[in-house]
């Protein structure tokens, strides 16, 4: 029934199947592992540039982070100062504004001397004599006009009536005259 089958060919010297042996090459020959070696320091190299690349960015980016924090405060401190000066400025502007405009009040103002000194001129020169001089001031219907006639009388303070005699028509005329130039 069972048969033993022993295969006594392995043991010859003579034949050896090729069962078990490396294809391409002989045992005993090392591989020459100058390309591995090669490619190996080359990848390590570029590695190692691109991390020295990297570390060299970096501290840069890191210095120039600190140099934009010292400008923005800086900034910040130039911004408090021009908001300081745009404050004066308008201080200066409200001021000027406030003085041209007393300056204006006191352009229109005669002084009542300056007035009593034109009229004694002009009286010496024209030949009259005045008996009465009286200021009055604008009536209500005036402020209350429209258009360039209301701007008008609204810029009128005050009237100054004379009363007074003179010995001809020709020395009221030449009085009149010289009162229409004075500047009061």
């Amino acid at each position: 029934m069972y048969s033993l089958d022993i295969n006594f060919l392995n043991d010859r010297p003579d034949y050896k199947p090729d069962i078990g042996k490396p294809q391409g090459g002989q045992k005993g020959k090392p591989v020459d592992q100058t390309p591995i070696l090669i490619g190996l320091g080359v990848a390590m190299g570029l590695n190692a540039l691109m991390a020295g690349g990297w570390f060299v960015l970096n501290r840069q980016n890191a210095t120039l982070s600190r140099e934009v924090d010292a400008l923005e405060l800086q900034l910040g401190e130039k911004n408090v100062q021009v908001e300081a000066l745009d404050h004066v400025y308008a201080e200066a502007r409200q001021t000027n504004e406030e003085a041209d405009a007393l300056a204006l009040v006191f352009n229109e103002i005669k002084p009542w001397s300056a007035l009593s000194q034109e009229m004694a001129e002009i009286m010496q020169i024209a030949g009259v004599r005045i008996t009465n001089v009286r200021q009055t001031e604008p009536t209500a219907e005036a402020g209350a006009a429209s258009g360039e006639e209301g701007q008008a009388a609204a810029r009128q303070t005050a009237q100054v009536t004379i009363e007074g005699n003179a010995g001809s028509f020709g020395q009221l005329n030449d009085f009149m005259l010289l009162v229409n130039q004075s500047p009061f």
